[in-house]
Formats: C-alpha cells, sequence, structure tokens
C-alpha cells in the first residue's frame, strides 16, 4: 500500500516571524508505519 502524507501550507500572523520549520508529527506517523511494516511512504511539505 502506498501511504502520502502532505503538511498543507498554511499562514498565520505569527507562524512568518519564527520561519518554516518541518512538521513535528511525521517523525512520529512515518516511524510508526514503517514498524508496522508500511515500507512505501512519501512526504510532501508544502510549507516551502
Amino acid at each position: 500500500m502506498r501511504i502520502l502524507m502532505i503538511q498543507p501550507n498554511y499562514h498565520s500572523g505569527g507562524a512568518e516571524i519564527a520561519g518554516n520549520w518541518p512538521a513535528g508529527w511525521v517523525p512520529y506517523i512515518g516511524g510508526t508505519l514503517r514498524k508496522v511494516g508500511f515500507e512505501n511512504l512519501r512526504y510532501v511539505d508544502a510549507m516551502s
């Protein structure tokens, strides 16, 4: 099974001041999916 994880583009007043940070949920969800046997994972970062 192929799984695509997407970080959507969003804008909030204070977020742009701090810069673009990688999504914190990706390693947790991706690692858990790999641990249970899913190998075909892709990630799209629409923030950058």
